[in-house]
């Protein structure tokens, strides 16, 4: 019984030795810095050298250890340079990264320098050097485009150029989403063209309806869409100012020249009136809770309008947590409870626990005590004076 739990405790162990001994033969093979035809001979010649030197000692009596220096004599012949590269490399990595590949990547540095030299010529040369290599980065292909609008002053020749790039097929919507919007904007700030622009946003919008490119695009639009009012701010007619006031810094009154604030009540209502017309509008609707806050101090409107926006379709994680620490800070500002912050930051924590928002949204709760206390009205003292006058010395 106990013969037969020993054979197998060893042919277990044989074979666990043979398996393991197996893989890391195969793993040295597979990964070897040399040819690995020479590194099967090297194994070959050590089996042998290895078992010739057992079978001559046993039988070499008194030159028994002649044998040994011999076998080790060319293993240490066969190995050394190996062990010795194996251990150098390790060092050499450190500094070059090692044998792992680098992935090829298009190289616009020289591209760059030649534009900003005024080397357009030869710049697009270097670009369509690079794009011959990698077809399909958009980087190039933008970088391109911007040198025909910016450079050469020739917005139409980037106009086709980009609708050639998001005309190939297998673009990524991504990719085409920023290209276009990218020329939406040359067309705005080089030409004043709002139309060209909103038309823009527009194919987006047709061409990847439901995501978050079209839920950018059309808030574009949004903001776009009175175009007879962008138009006008090209051909608005000069204002004569009236000269200023000279030797301003030796003044002692400065009311005549001091600006007049912004009439919250006025803005609220345009706000108010533009997204009745356009409530996609995420940038009108945070300015708005923030008047709600700062100038109303009403939670319950700033709450409204968050709510709202968190609420919008193909609104990306990161917008929902910035909104949602956005609500916080109007709450610990407006005097709102411990609890009720808490279960706004506690709602960041709910969408992604193990994110870092998730941790930061816990390292907040720990301060809102602080916060609370930070923004509460300070008391004003006011100290009487005693009766009597002035104290006299006795």
């Amino acid at each position: 019984m106990w013969q037969t739990l020993d054979f197998l405790r060893g042919l277990l162990i044989l074979v666990v030795g043979v398996a393991l001994l197996g893989w890391g033969l195969y793993y040295w093979y597979a990964n070897t810095r040399e040819e690995q035809s020479v590194l099967l001979i090297k194994w070959i010649v050590s089996l042998v050298a290895i078992a010739g030197t057992i079978l001559l000692s046993r039988s070499a009596g008194p030159f028994m250890v002649i044998f040994a220096l011999l076998g080790g004599l060319v293993l240490a012949v066969l190995w050394t340079p190996t062990i010795a590269g194996w251990v150098v490399g390790k060092f050499d990595d450190l500094f070059t990264g090692g044998s792992q590949e680098v992935e090829p990547a298009p190289f616009y540095s020289v591209a760059e320098g030649r534009r900003k030299r005024g080397q357009y010529v030869e710049a697009l040369e270097e670009i369509d050097r690079q794009l011959e290599r990698f077809p399909d980065d958009l980087q190039g292909h933008l970088m391109r485009a911007e040198i025909h609008a910016r450079d050469l002053k020739d917005l139409p020749t980037a106009h086709a150029l980009i609708e050639t790039f998001c005309a190939e097929e297998d673009r990524a919507p991504e990719a085409i989403a920023v290209a276009l919007s990218t020329l939406a904007d040359w067309h705005l700030d080089l030409a004043q063209a709002p139309e060209e622009a909103c038309q823009l946003f527009r194919q987006i919008v047709l061409q990847f309806p439901g995501t978050p490119q079209a839920t950018a695009a059309e808030q574009r639009l949004d903001r776009l869409s009175n175009v007879a009012e962008v138009k006008a701010a090209k051909d608005r007619t000069p204002i004569k100012l009236k000269a200023g006031l000279k030797d301003v810094g030796l003044a002692r009154d400065l009311s005549s020249v001091e600006r007049k604030a912004e009439d919250p009540e006025l803005t609220v209502a345009s706000l108010a009136l533009h997204l009745d017309a356009h409530p996609r509008d995420v940038e009108a609707r945070e300015q708005l809770a923030r008047l709600y806050a700062e100038h109303y101090r009403d939670l319950d409107l700033v709450r409204e309008q968050v709510e709202y926006l968190l609420l919008l379709a193909n609104q990306p994680p990161r917008q929902h947590v910035r909104w949602l620490n956005q609500l916080a800070d109007y709450e610990i500002l407006l005097g709102h409870s411990y609890e009720g912050i808490c279960a706004t930051l506690q709602r960041i924590i709910d969408m992604e626990p193990h994110n870092a928002a998730a941790q930061q949204a816990r390292d907040r709760m720990t301060y809102v005590r602080l916060n609370l206390k930070a923004h509460e009205k300070s008391r004003v003292i006011r100290f009487e004076p005693k009766s009597g006058g002035k104290d006299t010395p006795s």
